[in-house]
């Protein structure tokens, strides 16, 4: 049986960079952007179907017919990556079979 390897908090912090103050921040922010995000779904598949859409600061940012296209305008518009979410707009969702 292979042994696994544990990883404290402290090499989490050594990787990242981050102290635990802005993690814990970074992942409210996330939250909050993602909750804004589901709230306002229903308007974005009226406004934005089948396109890709950049979500930031509570808002559609850019929107782009293919993930390619999304990539470049958000690296031309200079667009944090960091806190962008990147979606696409499906107006029929996909039925997965297990």
């Amino acid at each position: 049986m292979k042994k696994t390897q544990s990883i404290s908090s402290s090499d989490v912090f050594d990787v990242t960079g981050m102290s635990i103050e802005e993690l814990r921040e970074g992942f409210g922010e996330f939250k909050e952007a993602t909750e804004a995000l589901e709230q306002a779904w229903d308007d974005l598949v009226e406004s934005y179907p089948q396109q890709w859409i950049a979500f930031h600061d509570r808002k559609v940012a850019l929107h782009a017919d293919s993930l390619d296209e999304m990539i470049l305008m958000i690296d031309e518009n200079d667009l944090p990556q960091e806190k962008v979410i990147v979606r696409y707009v499906e107006t029929k969702p996909t039925t997965l079979i297990l």
